[in-house]
């Protein structure tokens, strides 16, 4: 196996990105009339949002390529190394620098091959476009994100933000905070998330997915924490944990009972809403604990939202593995990343701030 181009077989995965003048994808509050998407983000890619013609989400991405909520999540971890190694700095003072690189990476062309960004993006910068002088330094943007969270949650939510594509970007706040103790690292999750997504409605599951991440990360049971979760209020409760249970139970955990996989994540739900992507995911790490590689192949031929829950998916999986317990992760899902040679940099700069970090 490998990382292969997609085949846009059909309407499956596919969208015809409806109009460009919707759900943040044009501003003119400013007199600037610029759209959101092929001047402020996406820059030449309008096309794909004005045709009207079926395309792929993710349409300009190469094999081995990271869509652009996995280059924003990996940009933050980044940043945090850059500006703040030995995690010394506040909070506020990480997000404010997180935030910086965000728009630089966002408003600059070229910066990555995707054709698609979610709900939250295109909002964000929308709100950011119609400030007169939009904020470029961290803790001016830092500022105008923490107004604008506060006058959106103070509305009806709109629920194009409550979705799983948030989780990749917990990722880098969990590892950054995986020596703090769980409610330190929940905390700082849901205190950022607010910034990007600012939904009541999604909170209870950013919070519990860092609680999950932070605990695989410090080496707790992960099909044991996964079950310790599946009662949760948010979830459906204790019949929520009873039917997961039983699906997982009547499944055997490779990737060859593949259909039954397929049924079962088609049944608790596919798309990105948070409700029910939340519980297919859940239900992947119950089934896939132990084995990182049936566990991603499973999700992606399960189709939907198949990219930010394998990504959320991926992480924990791959926390899970490290400790011993699992097969390990097959080489060809990290080389043939695009990104492989910046990650493994990454990792060594991580590493070696780690020891700092835990004292």
């Amino acid at each position: 196996m490998s990382f292969v181009k997609h085949v846009n077989s059909g309407p499956r995965g596919s969208t015809s990105y409806r109009g460009n003048g919707d759900s943040g994808r044009i501003s003119s509050s400013n007199n600037r009339n610029q759209t959101i998407i092929g001047q402020v983000i996406l820059h030449d890619k309008l096309k794909f949002w004005t045709s009207g013609d079926p395309y792929f989400y993710h349409q300009g991405m190469k094999p081995g390529d990271n869509t652009l909520n996995m280059l924003v999540a990996l940009k933050m971890l980044q940043t945090m190394q850059e500006t703040d190694p030995w995690a010394l700095k506040s909070d506020q003072e990480v997000m404010a620098s997180v935030l910086e690189s965000y728009v630089h990476f966002m408003t600059t062309p070229n910066t990555h091959n995707d054709t698609y960004a979610e709900s939250f993006h295109r909002l964000f910068f929308k709100d950011w476009n119609a400030v007169p002088d939009p904020p470029l330094r961290g803790q001016d943007i830092f500022d105008f994100a923490k107004r604008r969270s506060r006058q959106i949650l103070s509305r009806p939510p709109d629920s194009q933000l409550a979705s799983i594509g948030a989780l990749v970007l917990v990722l880098p706040w969990v590892l950054r905070n995986a020596g703090k103790t769980e409610d330190e690292c929940a905390q700082t999750a849901v205190e950022f998330i607010k910034l990007t997504h600012p939904v009541q409605s999604l909170i209870p599951f950013v919070d519990m997915y860092s609680r999950l991440f932070h605990a695989t990360l410090n080496g707790f049971d992960l099909g044991s924490e996964v079950r310790k979760i599946l009662a949760h209020a948010s979830l459906g409760g204790h019949d929520n944990r009873h039917m997961m249970l039983h699906l997982a139970d009547q499944v055997s955990s490779t990737e060859k009972s593949l259909k039954s996989h397929q049924r079962n994540t088609s049944s608790l739900g596919l798309a990105c809403y948070i409700e029910s992507s939340m519980k297919t995911l859940l239900y992947l790490m119950l089934c896939f604990a132990e084995d990182f590689n049936s566990g991603t192949y499973v999700n992606t031929n399960s189709g939907g939202e198949n990219c930010h829950r394998g990504a959320a998916l991926g992480a924990v999986l791959g926390a899970a593995s490290v400790q011993g317990k699992s097969e390990k992760i097959k080489n060809v899902w990290k080389s043939g990343l695009t990104l492989h040679e910046e990650l493994q940099k990454l990792e060594a700069s991580f590493l070696a701030s780690e020891p700092s970090r835990e004292s």
